[in-house]
């Protein structure tokens, strides 16, 4: 019987010897039957990472606490998911549909979206010639996202971070800085990104080529050394680079007319330097000499 007010009514037979001695008044009973209070609660504790979709929930995964074993089947509903899609928090409602033999309370619970702290990204590489110039260098670089994430506003020289500040030779890693990584994730609420979702770049300096041309220089014949200055002309070295030093051929033994070949060579290695050598030469010329006969 469901929930309500029931009349009880009384029927009496006149004919029965019993009865006939009464004037018999019947009065109506009733039968209240009380609606049976039930809870519904919304299931706890669900939760998804954000993946750009919303999320199903089954009514069958709501709790029903009360119902007595063979009362009537409890009819509700749960709130939709559906437009849970970004990283946040949702309520999820009991919706009560018609149950009158219960007096229903429900218990709504919430439902939550994690930020997403997968996918990789990729920094970009770059290179430049040496030139001991840091204004040089590059500020930024070129960042691949992956599908769905969106980069900052503008990408600036904060968000890059290199493995040294050297300006010699050879090849740097490049990172997200840690404002790099805050920039990213402002711009991608429903991500989660650090320092493990990135693989790195590179900036590579190469060496500059640079031409070394050892001198020229010639004497008359003196039966000494040559003994002026004389040094290697360098051409191409970068402005602001600094001037690798080299060594001369000694000619301090070569006395005697004829052509020496001087060559330059590095005085202390240096990877920052291609280089191409031109030798010089040392010309003794004869001495002119005059010879008169006596008479």
């Amino acid at each position: 019987m469901n929930a309500g007010d029931y009349d009880i009514g009384i029927t009496f037979d006149s004919k029965v010897a019993a009865n006939r001695n009464y004037t018999i008044t019947p009065t109506a009973g009733k039968l209240t039957i009380k609606q049976a209070p039930i809870t519904i609660s919304a299931p706890t504790g669900l939760t998804k990472v954000y993946d750009g979709s919303g999320y199903t929930v089954s009514d069958s995964t709501a709790t029903v606490a009360g119902k007595p074993a063979k009362g009537a089947t409890v009819k509700y509903h749960l709130s939709s998911l559906a437009n849970a899609i970004n990283a946040g928090s949702y309520a999820l409602n009991v919706i009560n549909d018609d149950n009158p033999n219960y007096t229903v309370t429900t218990v709504p619970s919430t439902f939550t979206v994690t930020k997403s702290d997968q996918g990789t990204v990729t920094l970009g590489t770059a290179t430049k010639v040496y030139d001991n110039d840091a204004t040089t260098t590059p500020k930024t670089y070129k960042v691949t996202l992956p599908t769905g994430v969106s980069a900052p506003k503008q990408w600036t020289a904060d968000d890059f971070k290199l493995s040294s500040d050297d300006q010699d030779v050879g090849t740097y890693t490049v990172e997200l800085s840690q404002q790099g990584l805050q920039d990213l994730n402002n711009a991608n609420a429903n991500y989660s990104f650090t320092a493990n979702n990135v693989k790195t770049g590179s900036f590579s300096i190469t060496p500059v080529s640079i031409t070394v041309t050892a001198p020229t220089v010639s004497k008359v014949y003196d039966g000494t050394a040559y003994n002026k200055t004389y040094q290697p002309n360098v051409t191409d070295k970068p402005a602001k680079a600094t001037a690798p030093v080299f060594n001369l051929t000694n000619i301090s033994q070569d006395v005697n007319t004829g052509t020496y070949t001087v060559k330059a060579t590095l005085k202390d290695a240096n990877s920052n330097y291609t280089i191409k050598y031109v030798d010089g030469t040392l010309t003794i010329k004869q001495a002119p000499v005059t010879i008169t006969a006596q008479r």
